[in-house]
């Protein structure tokens, strides 16, 4: 599983390979870095406005927030630039117990758990199968984000196992 801006998840197994998401951020990427940056200001933004009550999100994501209102254009590329630039940001508020960022991690962990699993069945392999998982990319650095993505697998795949990558 490969987790930068976006998201690709490879399987192999007995001669078969298989491939998941890598569909970009409009209809795919689910739990990648642009993926956890757009979630977490867009939360923020909605905190500074009022429309959710975790006043944490505001506070902690003030220069995003200023950030977003300073962009020419709201939706193009410098507004995406700016969502994966938060990713890291947002592991680091839900590793500080912020309410909206830990359930936004939370699902952005088993969106990502789903897309290793469909590679898995895509190989034909099983729930019984043993299956040595990587997990490399940008938000692959914070490790509870890494430990929720494996326990969220190991609940359909109990026979997964982490190990690191044997390159880059």
């Amino acid at each position: 599983l490969t987790i930068g801006g976006g998201v690709v998840s490879i399987a192999g197994l007995h001669g078969q390979y298989a491939h998941r998401d890598g569909l970009g951020s409009t209809f795919g990427d689910e739990g990648g870095g642009f993926w956890l940056g757009r979630n977490a200001i867009s939360k923020a933004l909605a905190s500074e406005q009022n429309r959710i009550p975790d006043q944490q999100m505001s506070e902690f994501f003030k220069e995003e927030i200023a950030a977003y209102y300073a962009l020419d254009v709201r939706d193009g590329a410098q507004a995406q630039t700016l969502a994966i630039k938060t990713a890291k940001k947002v592991l680091d508020a839900s590793d500080l117990g912020i309410a909206s960022a830990v359930s936004i991690v939370n699902k952005g962990a088993f969106l990502l758990a789903q897309t290793v699993i469909s590679t898995w069945q895509g190989v034909s392999g099983g729930s019984t199968d043993e299956m040595k998982i990587v997990v490399q990319g940008g938000p692959a650095n914070n490790r509870s984000y890494v430990d929720t993505i494996l326990k969220s697998v190991q609940e359909k795949l109990p026979n997964t196992k982490l190990i690191e990558s044997a390159g880059d």
